[in-house]
C-alpha cells in the first residue's frame, strides 16, 4: 500500500501442532501486513486459523504447537526494510543460480515445506526441490544461509548491518523476556469470551492496575486509581470509580467486555488484537462494542487486527480483509473491493451464503461438504473437494499469491493462468 508505512509484516508464517497421531498444521504459510492506523479484519470458518494467527503473533502458542517457519515483523523502521527486502532479493537470485547439489544441500537444512523433519535431500528430483523451496519465494531459512555463505567477502559493517536487517525486528527472535514488555504494551489482545479472560477473585481496579505498573511504572496509589479512572472513562463507562471496586461476576456481559477493552488499550498500543470481541453478546450490545472500537482506533491512533466469522462485523469495521480457508489466506483486499469483487471461489461462496436486505430466497446457498482434516498434507489447494470450480491442477499444486488489482491478493490457478480440464 504505497504511502503507508506496515506495523506489522507476517511473512510465511506457519505454525504446526506435533500430536501422536500425526501433524497438524494450524497456520500453513501465510503472508499479510497491518499498516499504521489501519483496521484489518481476519474472516473464515472455525477452525480455520485465525486465533492461532493472534496466538502465534503474541508467540503464545499452546503447546505442543510451535512455530515452524516464517517471520513477524513488528515496528520495522522503512530504512531497515528495505535493506532486508533488497537481502532477500539477492538471497533468491544467488538460489535460482545455485546448482542442483546446493539446492540439495538447502533443502536437507531448511526443509520449507514439511513438518519439521529432514527429507532424504538426495533423492529429490529439480521439481520436488521447487516445491520445498519455491524459486519465487524463498523463505528467511535460505537467506540465512546466504548472508553465512557470503559473510566472508563482505565488509564488516555491510555484514553488520544486513544480519540487523533480517533479525532485529522478528519477534520470533526475541527473548521471552522482550515478549513479555511487547505484550499488554506494545500489542494488547482482546480475547474471545470476557467471562473467563478476567480473573473472577481479583478487582476490576487490581487487574488494570496490574497492567498499568507492569508496563508504565506507576505504583503510587492515588495515581494509579486516576488512571484507571481514565481508562474506564475512555470506554464510556458510566461510573468508574464504582466498577473499579467490582468483581467480573458483578458486571453484566457488555460491561465486562468494555472492562476488556480498557485493559487492551490500557498502555495505548501501537497494536490491538480483537479476537471476537462481540462474542455471545445481544445485537444492540454488539453494536454499541463495534461503535466503540472504531472510535477508539480513530481516537487513540492505534491499528486493530479483528478476528471474527460475522462478514457483517468487519464490513462496519475493517478498511481491509483477509479471508482464511484451512490455514492459508486465499484472498486479501480493501473492504468495498472484496464485497464488490469476490475472485476467490471461497470468498464468493461466504458472501453468497449472506442473507441481503431487499432480497428474497426460498434457501440460502451453502458450501457444500466439511474443511478438510489439517492434518492431512496438502498437495494443492485446500477447497479443492468443495470448489465448484475446480481443476485438474487444483489437487496437484498449491496456487500461488497473486495480485490481481491494486492491493487484491488472491491465491487461486484460476487467477494463475494454470487452469486445466474441470474435474467434476
Amino acid at each position: 500500500m504505497p504511502g503507508r508505512k506496515p506495523l506489522l509484516e507476517i511473512v510465511g508464517l506457519r505454525t504446526q501442532f506435533f500430536l501422536h497421531e500425526g501433524v497438524v498444521t494450524a497456520l500453513d504459510g501465510i503472508d499479510f501486513t497491518v499498516y499504521e492506523k489501519e483496521s484489518v479484519g481476519i474472516v473464515g470458518e472455525t477452525g480455520c486459523g485465525k486465533s492461532m494467527t493472534a496466538f502465534s503473533i503474541l508467540r503464545l502458542v499452546p503447546g505442543p504447537g510451535k512455530i515452524t517457519a516464517g517471520n513477524i515483523f513488528f515496528m520495522e523502521p522503512q530504512d531497515v526494510r528495505q535493506r532486508r527486502m533488497q537481502l532477500e532479493i539477492e538471497a533468491q537470485e544467488w538460489y535460482r543460480r545455485s546448482s542442483l547439489v546446493e539446492k540439495k544441500k538447502l533443502v536437507a537444512l531448511y526443509d520449507y515445506r514439511d513438518t519439521g523433519r529432514k527429507k532424504k535431500a538426495k533423492k529429490l528430483t529439480p521439481a520436488q526441490i521447487d516445491k520445498i523451496v519455491p524459486p519465487d519465494r524463498v523463505p528467511t531459512g535460505v537467506t540465512r544461509y546466504y548472508l553465512a555463505q557470503n559473510a566472508k567477502t563482505m565488509p564488516a559493517s555491510d555484514k553488520v548491518g544486513r544480519a540487523a536487517a533480517l533479525f532485529s525486528f522478528d519477534l520470533l527472535t526475541r527473548t521471552d523476556d522482550q515478549m513479555r514488555s511487547i505484550r499488554g504494551k506494545s500489542i494488547s489482545m482482546i480475547f474471545q469470551d470476557p467471562a473467563t479472560a478476567l480473573d473472577p477473585v481479583f478487582t476490576v481496579a487490581y487487574q488494570l492496575g496490574e497492567v498499568i505498573s507492569l508496563h508504565q511504572g506507576i505504583y503510587d496509589r492515588a495515581v494509579l486509581d486516576k488512571k484507571i479512572e481514565e481508562v474506564l472513562k475512555l470506554v464510556r463507562i458510566a461510573a468508574p470509580v464504582n466498577v473499579m471496586k467490582q468483581y467480573p461476576h458483578e458486571l453484566s456481559g457488555g460491561m465486562k467486555q468494555r472492562v476488556m477493552i480498557a485493559l487492551a488499550l490500557s498502555c495505548s498500543p501501537s497494536l490491538l488484537i480483537a479476537d471476537e470481541p462481540t462474542t455471545a453478546l445481544d445485537v444492540t450490545i454488539q453494536a454499541q462494542i463495534l461503535n466503540l472500537l472504531r472510535d477508539l482506533m480513530r481516537t487513540t491512533g492505534s491499528s486493530m487486527m479483528l478476528i471474527t466469522h460475522n462478514l457483517g462485523v468487519v464490513a462496519e469495521v475493517c478498511d481491509r480483509i483477509c479471508v482464511m480457508y484451512a490455514g492459508r489466506i486465499v484472498e486479501e483486499a480493501e473492504t468495498f473491493e472484496l464485497f464488490a469483487n469476490p475472485r476467490h471461489p471461497y470468498t464468493a461462496g461466504l458472501l453468497a451464503a449472506f442473507p441481503k436486505l431487499g432480497e428474497r430466497k426460498d434457501e440460502l446457498s451453502v458450501i457444500r461438504g466439511t474443511v478438510p482434516n489439517l492434518m492431512r498434507p496438502f498437495q494443492g489447494c485446500a477447497f479443492v473437494e468443495r470448489c465448484e470450480k475446480a481443476t485438474e491442477v487444483c489437487g496437484e499444486d498449491m496456487p500461488r499469491r497473486v495480485e490481481i488489482s491494486p492491493g487484491h491478493f488472491v491465491s487461486c490457478h484460476l487467477w494463475t493462468g494454470k487452469e486445466g480440464p474441470n474435474v467434476r
